[in-house]
């Protein structure tokens, strides 16, 4: 009984060391990303424990608390978070424990409590990170104002189907992992006035700066493109 039991004990070792280390060797950010996060134009740069926050040069009044998608450097967010401040947005992107946000899920709503003022504030998530952020929004969803998704949707777990706040869903035609298909059946799920975008030939990688994911579609359209289209997304849900 006592061979059993250790060799049961070592199977559950070795289990949470190949775990650990799958989790601990994320997607990398590629060079983009390292330079949004080095050399600022536009915006300012603050780097904490838990989050880097980017301060516009120009403010539009709203903030953005961005949580990345599972097993990527968070960093990799950094130019979308970069174009997001340059178009007025206050963002916070998140750092989240072992790279998989559903660990802290609720992080956003300790990062309201050291905010200042009444800035309607919106959460946003890429992948895993959309899921995350759909669990938050459905624990305290007066807390927020809208919610945008990448390449993403909400579990079972998250019904946000009579929340009243603005839901934007952007989504690549060629993205091989969130596909179309998942995305609309989980659609039921948000409100029904949650608008529903597509970008012809975007993939599901390009949201982030990491290089091609594995199972993911190749784009037919540069990370430039698919980023300027979701700033312009944003700008035409968020500020009516």
């Amino acid at each position: 009984m006592k061979k059993i039991i250790r060799g049961l004990a070592l199977v559950l070792i070795l289990i949470i060391a190949a775990f650990l280390l799958w989790a601990w060797t994320p997607l990398k950010a590629d060079g983009k990303a390292l330079a949004a996060l080095t050399e600022p134009s536009g915006y300012a740069l603050e780097t904490g424990h838990h989050q880097v926050h980017f301060t516009p040069s120009s403010p539009n009044g709203k903030e953005v608390i961005f949580y990345p998608g599972g097993r990527v450097d968070f960093r990799a967010y950094a130019p979308l978070c970069a174009a997001m401040a340059l178009s007025g947005y206050d963002v916070h992107l998140l750092k989240m424990p072992l790279n998989l946000a559903f660990f802290n899920a609720n992080r956003a709503l300790k990062e309201l409590k050291t905010q200042e003022g009444n800035s309607p504030v919106f959460l946003a998530g890429h992948s895993l990170g959309g899921v995350a952020a759909c669990l938050c929004l459905n624990k305290s969803p007066d807390s927020f104002s809208g919610l945008l998704l990448l390449a993403s949707y909400p579990p079972e777990s998250a019904d946000l189907s009579r929340w009243t706040g603005k839901v934007l869903s952007l989504a690549g035609s060629k993205d091989g992992l969130a596909t179309e298909e998942k995305i609309r059946s989980a659609s039921s799920r948000l409100p029904p006035s949650a608008e529903f975008l597509y970008l012809e030939g975007g993939n599901h990688s390009q949201f982030g700066d990491y290089g091609l994911q594995k199972g993911d579609g190749t784009s037919s359209v540069t990370a430039e493109e698919q980023i300027r289209w979701v700033i312009e997304a944003m700008n035409r849900t968020f500020n009516e």
